[in-house]
């Protein structure tokens, strides 16, 4: 379990790290309107990309391992509603490129219409690939997808930035790239299951939606909620605001990347018991899971907030630092995160309980943002976003003792907690001198992060924490 984890990491850490100097080359030849644009646009695709899915790439993970008799029909019956909606979408966004020419390109980012549309039909279509490779337990493959995927992507484009700073070029690079990802997705699926949209089964279809659309709904409120401050900022503000925070208040990559990357895996164990309702064994990876989550996500979240200033400086320079304040208050959700209450949630079949909730949760984000935070600044926004976070994630975990039976002192690995807050503590007490001494900014950085793990490796060998992985491996 464990080496899939680790091979489900490595794909989403390939999304950020292999992709990572192509937008710190642009954001540093583009323009701050060029770049903040560039990203309001990707920001668009990508969320009407994954919406139009209806979390058909989400669901798969419950029905292959629910209903393993018929596994690869649900598979096939996924790809179908994928295709049949992507097409649909499509023809529907044409009609207004069609109809009102003049009138889009008087707007900066619907000037783009033709591109986006194709880029969002090409990833609802090809939306299964990771996924695939997750519920075959294949995560090697996944792995080897988003390296490929993410490096021939960050190549071509910091290839085109030498010669050109047209955004409708970097669109299209991407839209050949992703053309090539879904084609590489349809004959998959051809190979595993049969030609698509020859058979369509809508009963099972329906069944799916009767379970992503409760999943879909919390996605929604979830990212409307996570990304409100983005939302508003690209409604209310100029392209040049909206870069300066899209630099400035991102969050901690790495930890919500591992997070949904061990929590996918985890949620394959989950799944499989919950179709005969056994409680014990779903509590015990779901603990397991936690044990993992905290083991990593403290170190590295104290270590972020040590450096994110250097960072930023680093990569970025001055002008950049005015999204500081919004990364320390957004981080803050990462405590909450641990628990993945929503990756439980769908293992038990309570998508449902989880739509509900994140409608609350936007709802009492809503409220706290016009009544006690009233003015109109990205830092109200994130204050009440994580207030929002950490109240209803105490909820969520209230909901969570009740469906697993036990109390919240079983559900908190208090013992994993301790180690891991004094590890990370330990490791920046020892680290704190070497901001006395002059040296470059990079091996600044590298000298703290080096040290600081090893710190961190010799304190979790000290207290078992490796061995605890390894039997966990064999599990």
């Amino acid at each position: 379990m464990i080496k899939q984890s680790f091979y489900n990491i490595l794909a989403k850490i390939f999304s950020v790290i292999i992709y990572a100097p192509a937008i710190i080359i642009m954001a540093q030849i583009l323009s701050k309107n060029d770049f903040g644009l560039y990203q309001q646009i990707i920001f668009i695709i990508t969320f009407l990309g994954s919406l139009f899915r209806f979390s058909f790439d989400e669901g798969i993970i419950y029905f292959f391992n629910f209903k393993k008799e018929k596994q690869y029909d649900y598979l096939l019956q996924s790809y179908n509603f994928l295709l049949i909606t992507g097409f649909f979408i499509c023809l529907l966004a044409s009609l207004p490129t069609i109809c009102f020419p003049n009138l889009l390109m008087e707007n900066e980012i619907l000037k783009y219409s033709k591109p986006i549309i194709i880029y969002i039909f090409l990833l609802v279509t090809g939306g299964l690939v990771s996924k695939i490779f997750i519920i075959e337990k294949k995560a090697e493959y996944a792995a080897l997808h988003s390296f490929l995927f993410f490096f021939s992507k960050a190549v071509a484009i910091i290839i085109s930035l030498l010669f050109t700073q047209s955004i409708e070029i970097f669109l299209n690079i991407c839209i050949v790239i992703n053309f090539f990802n879904s084609l590489f997705c349809f004959n998959y699926i051809k190979s595993k299951c049969g030609l698509p949209l020859v058979n369509i089964d809508f009963e099972i279809i329906y069944e799916m939606l009767s379970y992503n659309i409760w999943l879909t709904l919390s996605w929604f409120i979830n990212t409307i909620e996570r990304s409100g401050d983005k939302i508003l900022l690209i409604l209310l503000f100029t392209s040049t605001d909206y870069a300066i925070y899209n630099i400035g208040g991102f969050r901690i990559p790495l930890i919500f990347l591992t997070m949904s990357s061990i929590s996918e895996i985890f949620l394959n164990k989950i799944s499989e018991f919950s179709k005969t309702n056994d409680l014990q064994k779903i509590f015990f990876y779901y603990n397991e899971q936690i044990k993992v989550n905290i083991i990593y996500t403290f170190p590295v979240l104290v270590l972020s907030y040590y450096l994110v200033e250097n960072i930023l400086f680093l990569f970025f320079g001055s002008k950049y630092q005015e999204g500081l304040i919004v990364f320390y208050i957004l981080n803050i959700g990462s405590v909450v995160q641990i628990f993945c209450f929503d990756y439980l949630f769908r293992g038990l079949g309570r998508t449902k309980a989880a739509g509900v909730l994140y409608l609350l949760q936007f709802i009492f984000f809503i409220i706290l943002l016009f009544t006690v935070f009233k003015e109109d600044n990205v830092i109200n926004i994130s204050i009440a976003l994580t207030s929002s976070i950490i109240l209803f994630g105490s909820i969520k975990l209230f909901l969570t003792k009740n469906y697993l039976n036990i109390s919240i002192s079983h559900l908190i690995p208090v013992k994993y907690l301790a180690i891991s807050i004094f590890s990370s503590i330990i490791g920046l007490i020892i680290i704190s001198p070497i901001k006395l001494i002059t040296i470059h900014p990079l091996i600044f950085l590298i000298i703290n992060v080096l040290i600081y793990f090893l710190v961190i490796f010799l304190l979790y060998k000290k207290f078992g924490i490796f061995k605890f992985i390894l039997k966990l491996n064999s599990e």
